[in-house]
């Protein structure tokens, strides 16, 4: 797989970056959801995410897929009550999923 083989890049066409430089209004709300999630406070930062759902009430030992990749804070923040494993990988073969 090269760089350029990824999930984004074979739904749309272009790298991410790229597909956001020629539409700005995706860039811009981009921009918007990413910088929600570097905060520590407010309704849509990673700790009030994962907050928001009752891990504590999964099983001892449960595993957490964290499909996508992508908001890693998100994540981070479930670690403390779950085994989290995270995923972003293209399958080449079709009907695979």
């Amino acid at each position: 797989m090269g760089p350029l083989n990824t999930a984004h890049c074979l739904a749309f066409g272009d790298s991410f970056f790229e597909y956001k430089k020629k539409h700005p209004d995706h860039m811009a709300r981009f921009v918007s959801f990413a910088g929600a999630f570097v905060s520590d406070v407010g309704a849509y930062s990673a700790q009030s995410i994962a907050r928001a759902y009752l891990w504590w009430a999964l099983p001892g030992g449960s595993l957490v897929v964290h499909g996508g990749g992508g908001i890693e804070p998100i994540a981070s923040a479930m670690a403390s009550h779950s085994r989290i494993l995270i995923c972003d990988i293209v399958l080449p073969e079709p009907n695979t999923i």
